[in-house]
């Protein structure tokens, strides 16, 4: 997943919410069918985001997805307003019984580069998913699920599948929240360059060893609270990347046999969590906060 955005917040494994189904279409929203449905039905994503136009600034629009494997590549960057889209899931609580899924096939070499490849790119402002999985199924090269390349941009309950090799599979320039996440890849990784967190009860599943992260940029700064680290976690935590880099990379009250800090590098202590108004300080008024 590559990010380049102001804000972001994603929720992969919802938080606080009762199980509660969603599987029709919510009053104002377009439908899309993957059989193409009845009249006023969508065949596809890309179809329906057309049929949105343009809009204005002050739009708000919804998209609902019923159960079904999309293979399409999506970019939405036409449409002005706040955009959501809805997946069908008889339990909005979790991505783990996600019924939607929009996937394509493209490495980043023959697309031209990383975004090229994504198969979904929204670049909208005040942009929410929930319940739909996004996967590039190709394999063997860089090859991107997601790219968000927006303001206030927010996901819930969804997931994201790519290849990214060996290395960095969440990476980009933000201020990006990710709570309740499970990364997990079958080799080594890298992961994790942005302000925010991975919060979990649900914690890290990789085989290898795995570092916390790396410094994309001179001044990147990273805080892992309250996460579940097991033993794939490198001793040393963090890695180097960029030349004359002056990150901060900090963890607070973590658990697991891959917590310890002792053998630490490069890490700043941590005497405090940080909290949405902090990474958030304009206010955080766009985040869907019954998740």
């Amino acid at each position: 997943m590559q990010f380049s955005l102001t804000s972001m917040i994603l929720s992969f494994a919802v938080l606080g919410v009762s199980c509660s189904p969603r599987t029709s279409t919510p009053s104002g929203c377009l439908s899309v069918r993957a059989s193409g449905g009845s009249s006023g039905e969508y065949a596809s994503l890309g179809a329906a985001v057309a049929a949105l136009g343009s809009g204005s600034t002050s739009s708000t629009a919804c998209i609902f997805m019923y159960p079904g494997t999309y293979e399409e590549q999506v970019v939405i960057n036409a449409y002005k307003g706040a955009l959501t889209l809805y997946g069908y899931s008889t339990d909005t609580s979790s991505y783990a019984g996600n019924q939607v899924t929009i996937k394509h096939s493209e490495n980043s070499t023959v697309a031209g580069s990383d975004e090229a490849s994504s198969t979904v790119d929204a670049r909208g402002t005040n942009f929410k998913m929930y319940n739909i999985d996004v996967e590039n199924s190709f394999v063997g090269s860089q090859a991107i699920a997601f790219t968000s390349r927006g303001d206030q941009q927010s996901f819930y309950g969804c997931g994201f599948y790519g290849y990214q090799g060996a290395v960095d599979y969440i990476f980009g320039d933000a201020s990006a929240w990710f709570e309740q996440c499970i990364p997990s890849s079958p080799s080594q990784v890298t992961s994790t360059h942005c302000l925010g967190q991975i919060e979990a009860a649900a914690g890290y599943t990789a085989t290898g060893g795995v570092y916390l992260g790396r410094p994309w940029g001179v001044d990147a700064r990273v805080i892992y609270q309250y996460c579940s680290l097991s033993n794939i976690i490198n001793s040393h935590g963090w890695n180097t990347m960029a030349p004359s880099a002056t990150p901060t990379f900090m963890e607070y009250s973590n658990r697991g046999a891959g917590a310890t800090t002792t053998a630490r590098q490069f890490e700043t202590e941590a005497t405090a969590a940080v909290g949405l108004s902090d990474l958030f300080p304009a206010g955080s008024a766009w985040i869907d906060h019954t998740y």
